[in-house]
């Protein structure tokens, strides 16, 4: 299976296929296929925008189940933001964005789930070739 498709199946049965390819009507280049998703907000927001973003990860989740979707708040959160961001893979405080320990914890934070993301895809692309075989 090439970088660009991506066919996921349950019970032997194809459930999503996604092909990627470019647009031919715009110069654009190659679409690749989303590892970690940070969405960033300059401050908390509010109910609706947090379940906005909740279920537009978890459509994408839908598409590419290995991506890693993290939620990021520039200064403090709210409980209710962990109530209603459940598809959220972490929610991040960052208290300030000249704390150089502060950005190397988000540095490392993006690492691991990029290695997580990257350990997801390599199963569900393992499990899909043995169904094949």
């Amino acid at each position: 299976m090439g970088q660009k498709e991506s066919c996921i199946t349950k019970e032997g049965k194809e459930i999503v296929n996604v092909i990627l390819k470019k647009d031919s009507s715009q110069n654009s280049k190659d679409v690749g296929l989303p590892f970690v998703i940070l969405e960033l907000k300059k401050k908390q927001p509010n109910t609706h925008d947090i379940l906005t973003y909740s279920q537009k990860s978890e459509m994408i989740k839908t598409i590419f189940p290995f991506c890693q979707f993290l939620f990021l708040i520039l200064g403090d959160i709210s409980p209710g933001t962990y109530r209603h961001g459940i598809n959220f893979n972490e929610i991040i405080s960052l208290k300030d964005m000249t704390d150089r320990q502060e950005i190397n914890r988000l540095k490392d934070l993006l690492q691991k789930h990029f290695l997580i993301s990257i350990e997801n895809l390599r199963r569900l692309t393992e499990t899909n070739n043995k169904r094949r075989e």
